[in-house]
């Protein structure tokens, strides 16, 4: 479950609108990459926040994509993750 309650989805939804309010909206693009228990509630989100918001699976071509237009990677897991492997994937697309 890629966006379970341990990801932290909702906080980093909080935290962009935070970041958005502050620059006055469309200082930024965000992508959140998966599916899950709050995969429906996030896009609800993504449809009426004030910022372009991206939510939801990706194919591996996709992700490749995704990491290589993207120029910082937000890591939001609460505690250990077992298998971060978005970090080796973001290094190894630079």
């Amino acid at each position: 479950d890629l966006m379970s309650e341990e990801k932290r989805p909702l906080d980093f939804i909080a935290a962009l609108d935070i970041v958005s309010h502050e620059t006055g909206g469309n200082a930024f693009e965000a992508t959140m990459a998966g599916a899950g228990h709050y995969g429906h509630q996030l896009a609800r989100h993504a449809a009426q926040c004030d910022y372009p918001l991206d939510v939801g699976s990706r194919s591996v071509d996709k992700m490749s994509q995704c990491y290589q237009d993207s120029s910082i990677l937000v890591m939001t897991s609460a505690d250990f993750d077992n298998q971060p492997m978005v970090i080796a994937e973001s290094i190894l697309h630079g």
